[in-house]
């Protein structure tokens, strides 16, 4: 039988995390991007935990601006951005946790609307995203490691 719907993605948001934890805990500069007009490590560690606030206000029923969410991810060095993305997953976690219907609509905000062009999703459909979001991310971070001569696969 399989596991209820809210532990799986509780493992796949858990999973994800623990590899971007253990990608990015060594970096040092976090101001690198590999070309001119390419994201820093800490602007994507910003983007990632940006989109879980604004994803959870909207769970939540308290729609947040992208630049409000983008401004509750503090930190100017790796483990001070890991603290702050560990904060905001505690907020998602509850709602997981106390939500009784993942198949419940919820609107979602104005420009996430222009984007993928529908006007509300399942709770399911927010979290999932939430976690495809982040290991994209966690892909693009991967590759400027490589880039940066560290071989994801010799850990």
């Amino acid at each position: 039988m399989a596991r209820p719907l809210k532990e799986r993605i509780a493992f796949q948001l858990d999973s994800i995390r623990r590899e971007l934890i253990a990608t990015v805990s060594p970096i040092d500069d976090i101001h690198y991007a590999p070309a001119e007009g390419m994201k820093s490590y800490r602007a994507l560690l910003i983007e990632i935990g940006g989109e879980e606030v604004e994803t959870a206000a909207m769970l939540f029923g308290k729609p947040v601006t992208r630049e409000e969410a983008d401004a509750a991810v503090a930190g100017s060095t790796t483990n001070e951005l890991l603290d702050s993305l560990s904060l905001i997953r505690q907020s998602t976690l509850a709602y997981l946790e106390q939500a009784d219907n993942m198949q419940r609509t919820i609107p979602l905000a104005e420009e996430w609307r222009s984007y993928f062009g529908d006007k509300e999703w399942e709770a399911e459909e927010f979290l999932r995203a939430l976690a495809l979001h982040e290991y994209y991310h966690l892909g693009q971070i991967v590759s400027y490691r490589w880039i940066q001569g560290h071989n994801p696969y010799k850990r």
